[in-house]
């Protein structure tokens, strides 16, 4: 196949954002590993984020993440070896403290 013209976004009209067109034909050209700066509303703007709200973000992040997929593989996880060392130290007492044969 032959690669695709070249194209670059319509500029904005003067005091708008960029149009879903324009959004699209920069990240249609980002894929294509050409630099598209960011322009209007989705120029990213530097800001300083205090410590207590980094933290605060951290904390909403690890409980998302233990309620979710995470917090569910942990669950069973913790409960599977739970099971396995109480079977273990039930068998351990059985057999008058010496650690059972396998």
């Amino acid at each position: 196949p032959s690669p695709a013209p070249e194209r670059s976004p319509a500029p904005a009209p003067s005091g708008q954002a960029p149009g879903m067109a324009d959004a699209f034909a920069a990240m249609l050209a980002e894929e294509q590993g050409e630099f598209v700066p960011a322009q209007g509303q989705y120029a990213a703007t530097p800001i300083e984020l205090s410590d207590e709200v980094i933290d605060r973000i951290a904390a909403r992040v690890a409980d998302r993440l233990t309620r979710g997929l995470l917090g569910q593989n942990l669950t069973r996880t913790v409960s599977e070896v739970s099971e396995r060392l109480i079977r273990e130290e039930i068998e351990r007492i059985r057999f008058g403290g010496q650690p059972k044969n396998s």
